[in-house]
This record gives C-alpha cells, structure tokens and sequence, in this order.
C-alpha cells in the first residue's frame, strides 16, 4: 500500500483501520487515493494519521469527482511552504504540457523558490531537483519519462491536478493562447502560445507593473521588442523567446 512503511501495517493494526477510513472519504478514486496515500506515509504516528482523517473529513466527504479538489487541496495544505510555490507555478504551463526537470527547477530558482539548506549552499539546482522529486513522490506530476540511468527528465500532470494548480496560484499566472486575453495588476507570471508574432508589447499587458516570468517560447518576436520588455518590466525574472537570436 502506498501509505504504509515496510512492516508498518503488520506492527500497527490501528493505522490499517484508519487508512481505511481515509480511503472511504477519497471515494474510491485512484488519484485522490495516490496523493493521499504518499502524503500519510510521511506521518508514522497514529496521532498525525488521525488529524489528517479529521481533517479529510471537515473538508466534506467526496460523494463525485466534482469534490476531489477537497481531497487534492488538503494535501496541498500539507505541502511545506517552497513546495507549494513550486507546485503553483507549474499553473504557468497548459494542461498535458509534458514538464522537463531541468526546464521546471532552473524556472524555480530563478523566482528565488528554492531555499538552499546551510550545508548545500551553492548547491542550489540541488535542492530544486529534491523539489521536483518531493512533487513526484506526492504523486503531483506522473506519466514519468526518463533515461536509463533514472534520471527522470519529463513527466505530465494530471489535468485536476492542474486544476488545483491554477486555483491556487489566484489569477497570478495565465497561459495567453491566441488574441484576446484579460490581464490584471495580479499577474506575475504570463505564458505566450498560439501568438505567431509578438510584434510589440501588447499595451494592455503593461497593467501588470510587477511581472516576473514572460515566456515567449512559442510566439516569434523581435529584438527590439524583448528589449522593450525588459525595459518596461523591471522585476522580470525569467525571460525567454527561443525564435530569435538575442546577443
């Protein structure tokens, strides 16, 4: 079982039944069973197990899929606090977007997400990696691809997942598909797709002053225009245009 440490169901009876009870409240519903479930094999005390039962149970019980956010946003809840920026900005890219780990970590230090333990100091990609994986283990990415040496490279994210995902990042990312979009004084991080030429910087983009991820991955632009960008978006963090050569 996913919750369960070798030899823990065998020495604690008392777990079993409340892993049951757990499992009741997630409606029988592999996903929110998967998050669930490796989130309390962290927890080894039944104290910590019963909180979490209580806690499942305060949220509403999951009667159809409509509610398993319930489900997915406790064990958001539980997430440390670098964790859940990480998970929030994975809201930056469309759903069945296939994520690369070196992509996804080096976007999470340059935001300044990542916080270094003492003795790993200079080791930043480091611990972003053990994010990454963290997120993985917790059954927040899945569809894993990776090399023969188990160096997991790319993986997906359930779409209710990234439901969760844009629900609690609050307005403060957006993926700009075609012309038309609404941008707020909320947004910090914007995701250009589907725009064949960005020829200058859309002026009602400019309402968000403190923007801080411009991706331009999949829309052609300009040098005169990145540099406009940068000029007219001062707390820019992360800037990337991959059709043009910028030196």
């Amino acid at each position: 079982m996913l919750a369960f440490t070798k030899g823990q169901e065998e020495s604690n009876p008392s777990l079993l039944q409340i892993g049951k009870e757990i499992v009741r409240n997630c409606g029988n519903v592999p996903l929110a069973i998967r998050v669930v479930g490796s989130l309390v094999y962290s927890k080894h005390s039944e104290k910590e197990w019963e909180l979490f039962r209580d806690a499942l149970l305060s949220k509403a019980k999951l009667i159809d899929l409509s509610n398993i956010m319930h489900v997915l946003k406790l064990s958001y809840d539980y997430l440390p606090s670098a964790l859940k920026q990480c998970f929030a900005y994975c809201s930056l890219f469309p759903k069945d977007y296939e994520f690369q780990k070196t992509e996804l970590v080096r976007l999470w230090m340059a935001q300044g997400y990542v916080e270094p333990v003492e003795e790993s100091l200079g080791m930043e990609e480091d611990v972003a990696d053990q994010y990454f994986l963290e997120l993985l283990r917790r059954n927040f990415f899945q569809d894993v691809k990776e090399y023969d040496t188990d160096d997991i490279i790319r993986c997906k994210m359930h779409d209710l997942v990234h439901d969760l995902a844009q629900h609690v990042a609050g307005g403060e990312s957006i993926v700009v598909e075609g012309t038309g979009a609404q941008f707020t004084n909320r947004l910090v991080h914007a995701n250009f797709r589907a725009v064949e030429m960005l020829s200058e910087v859309p002026q009602s983009l400019l309402v968000a002053r403190n923007l801080r991820s411009l991706l331009l991955r999949w829309c052609s632009t300009s040098t005169s225009t990145i540099k406009e960008l940068i000029l007219k978006f001062g707390s820019l963090r992360a800037l990337e245009s991959s059709r043009i050569e910028i030196t």
